[in-house]
């Protein structure tokens, strides 16, 4: 903001003396002086805008992450040089955890079992004839 600054000055340059007059040249200026200062606004650091919405999550099951975001414009800095709040602007957080479907599927054949019907084999025996 605006702000006022001050001046003064004596009559030394020289000092009156000898009956000389006390300081009359340059009188219109008077012995003080005041003017206007730091006319330009302040400069205002930036500040954070409310969290936007979440984001779409990385995975549909077994645990995805989802990110939102705020800016630096609440308010907007005013001048380049101030400070632009460029950390803590994105949140994360874990979506989606169950556990994902798994469907059914089939190992290794085990090894063959035992035969239900065993096989029997006759054997003729042959008689010698006399």
């Amino acid at each position: 903001g605006t702000g006022q600054q001050t001046r003064s000055r004596s009559c030394n340059n020289p000092e009156p003396n000898y009956g000389g007059s006390n300081c009359t040249k340059g009188m219109e200026s008077g012995q003080s002086g005041k003017q206007n200062c730091n006319i330009n606004p302040c400069p205002v650091d930036g500040g954070y805008s409310e969290w936007g919405e979440w984001g779409t999550c990385s995975k549909t099951c077994g645990t995805g992450q989802q990110t939102r975001n705020r800016s630096c414009n609440n308010p907007e800095p005013t001048m380049e040089e101030e400070t632009v709040l460029t950390w803590d602007n994105e949140e994360l957080r874990n979506c989606n955890t169950d556990p994902c479907p798994v469907n059914g599927g089939y190992g290794e054949w085990s090894e063959w079992g035992v035969c239900t019907k065993e096989m029997w084999r006759w054997k003729s025996i042959s008689t010698p004839r006399m």
